[in-house]
């Protein structure tokens, strides 16, 4: 992008009569864009899906422990010692089993890998995209030229040029380096929004199997009753 932006500025430097600082702060604003180096989505976004995956099993796997403890521990005076180690037996079982299993919780990170796995190529293409614009974008000023189209990459010093249609060009030429930070910019939300998703999904999971796991306890304390 700054190549090409050079390109244009040595160009029409040639006209004496137009002033470029409009040109060239944009210049300058994109190299500044460009010189942050954007983070590796790792870095800031790898280790919070961990901890939110992680975190999501962990509340899972209590809620099981949980339910676990209060169908093994559980009394019952009116009932004899077969019928309340049968009750256990059934809804004891039923722990641990599909839908009450802590790895439904992967189901969220899998549901969205290829999402998060696009994201930079899909921010590539935005780039590409932006450097295509620009580049149709300063082809225009070809019509503020008055020599031939063979001369106009190479005019002499103080050629002439039309200064309102340039003055009207260089209006727009900044915006491309907004463009830039846009680009990258998405890359984080996009980021962001994968990573919303996955958590909300896990926190889905594990109020189902909330309640899923309260009504095996209340089918279980039915057995015994």
């Amino acid at each position: 992008m700054v190549d090409l932006y050079n390109l244009y500025y040595n160009r029409l430097s040639n006209y004496t009569s137009v002033d470029l600082s409009v040109f060239a702060s944009a210049i300058s604003n994109i190299q500044s864009t460009i010189s942050y180096s954007p983070a590796p989505i790792q870095d800031y976004s790898i280790s919070q899906l961990f901890s939110t995956v992680k975190s999501g099993a962990q509340q899972v796997a209590d809620i099981l422990s949980s339910t676990a403890d209060s169908i093994n521990t559980a009394t019952c005076e009116s009932c004899t010692a077969k019928k309340l180690e049968n009750c256990k037996n059934k809804f004891g079982a039923r722990l641990g089993v599909s839908p009450l299993t802590v790895d439904r919780v992967k189901d969220c990170v899998a549901a969205e890998q290829t999402r998060f796995t696009n994201i930079g190529s899909n921010v590539a293409a935005q780039f590409n995209n932006i450097l295509t614009s620009a580049t149709n974008y300063l082809a225009v000023v070809n019509v503020c030229d008055t020599p031939a189209a063979e001369v106009l990459n190479n005019p002499a010093p103080g050629q002439w040029i039309s200064t309102q249609c340039l003055s009207d060009f260089l209006q727009n030429v900044n915006g491309f380096s907004a463009g830039v930070w846009v680009a990258d910019s998405m890359r984080s939300y996009q980021t962001q929004l994968v990573t919303y998703r996955m958590e909300r999904c896990s926190k889905l999971v594990e109020l189902d199997i909330q309640d899923r796991a309260t009504k095996v306890l209340e089918d279980f304390f039915s057995c015994l009753g």
